[in-house]
């Protein structure tokens, strides 16, 4: 055995570095394959996106399944951890009103009501949209709003992906303690 091929066969043996401590596994070191309970029920993370807000923040949205059951984790580490479990929503229930008053004033109105809930416009930003498994430079440029209820457990986000292209997601704000029994992908 030549001395590369004793190098070659140490780092052959190194162990994989993870991004996290197996022991305390937490909602921020969540990522594609893992599974967490959430409501009494198991769900699997399948998809993993990230946000690129600037300034070096970022926040990471995970497609989640259970069963026939689909939403998405978003992630936004702060001051404080902040998760939303939210379903997409066809943008046009929330009604003409407010697609007329992004095309006309660049941004939706302050307030919008869905469902009974009313929503109260918290921020705006702009920022960039990619899958992890793409490459940096296929990231999508996106302007998002986040609304939120009076209750501040309910969230409504809009997001523009183009002049006349929307998506939107309605969910609620939950605790970082109710997401329980992470397990990393095996």
């Amino acid at each position: 055995m030549g001395l590369f091929d004793f190098f070659k066969k140490k780092q052959e043996n190194t162990p994989l570095q993870l991004h996290y401590d197996p022991t305390q596994i937490t909602v921020i070191d969540i990522r594609k394959g893992f599974l967490f309970d959430y409501d009494f029920r198991t769900w699997e993370v399948t998809d993993e996106y990230e946000y690129d807000w600037g300034n070096n923040r970022f926040s990471y949205e995970f497609k989640v399944v259970c069963g026939e059951d689909s939403r998405y984790l978003r992630i936004e580490q702060g001051q404080k951890t902040l998760c939303y479990l939210t379903e997409k929503l066809r943008f046009a229930k929330l009604g003409e009103y407010v697609e007329q008053q992004i095309l006309q004033n660049e941004k939706p109105p302050r307030e919008i009501t869905y469902n009974g809930v009313k929503y109260y416009r918290e921020k705006e930003t702009a920022g960039y949209f990619r899958n992890t498994e793409d490459a940096p430079e296929d990231s999508a440029e996106l302007l998002s709003w986040e609304y939120i209820d009076d209750s501040e457990k309910k969230v409504l986000i809009i997001d523009q992906w183009d002049v006349e292209e929307f998506e939107a997601l309605v969910g609620d704000i939950i605790p970082e303690t109710a997401i329980s029994n992470i397990l990393p992908a095996s």
